[in-house]
């Protein structure tokens, strides 16, 4: 079910609020870790402003109602970290770079698993993946359903519980330009064809 009126105006003003808090986060965390790998500052916020600024194409807000919200790779939910959406025969898919955040079209609600579906890898034969609702570090566990195609499935270690952000970092992956395999200078890791936030079953009335 679509949004509309009021109740999309103020969902898109939570989202650019929620999209500044991540930015705030986001640009700590990476400044860090490329100093850790002396990598210049400047170069760093030039990396991380460039993956903010990709245009993203207008896409409907998922639905926050239901079992589960479904998310396509134009959904904007798909927020620092990954590459504009793209697409080949087999359908889009949105490449993330080494660290990727995922927003919770509905952040007050328990999250019991996230199912990301994978379509290509690079760097490696399968997905390197840790992942995390906000601070807490969650299980992933890879289900492979084609030669490059895998089923994560992310489980927060002590059940179901609120996030606001789903936070992904791969340890794999690369540049193909400065690997040598084609003039793509953008940093990949895994390409994800969608993704779904499977929420926990609302207790039942007292009656």
């Amino acid at each position: 079910m679509r949004l509309t009126g009021q109740a999309a105006l103020d969902r898109q003003v939570q989202m650019q609020q929620e999209r500044i808090d991540a930015f705030i986060d986001a640009a700590a965390t990476l400044l860090l870790d490329r100093l850790a790998e002396e990598e210049a500052p400047a170069a760093a916020l030039r990396r991380l402003i460039s993956a903010a600024a990709e245009p993203k194409l207008a896409e409907p807000v998922a639905a926050t109602e239901g079992a589960a919200a479904v998310l396509a790779p134009r959904d904007p939910a798909f927020d620092l970290g990954w590459h504009g959406p793209e697409e080949d025969e087999e359908g889009p898919f949105r490449w993330m770079t080494l660290q990727g955040l995922l927003r919770n079209p509905a952040p007050l609600r328990p999250v019991a698993r996230v199912v990301l579906e994978v379509g290509h890898l690079y760097g490696a034969p399968a997905p390197l993946l840790e992942a995390g609702f906000d601070d807490t570090p969650c299980l992933v566990e890879a289900e492979q359903r084609g030669p490059h195609h895998f089923s994560l499935r992310i489980v927060p270690p002590g059940g179901a519980m609120p996030c606001r952000l789903l936070r992904l970092q791969s340890r794999a992956g690369g540049s193909p330009l400065e690997d040598g395999v084609s003039g793509d200078e953008r940093v990949l890791s895994i390409a994800v064809t969608g993704a779904a936030f499977h929420y926990a079953e609302a207790p039942s009335a007292p009656r």
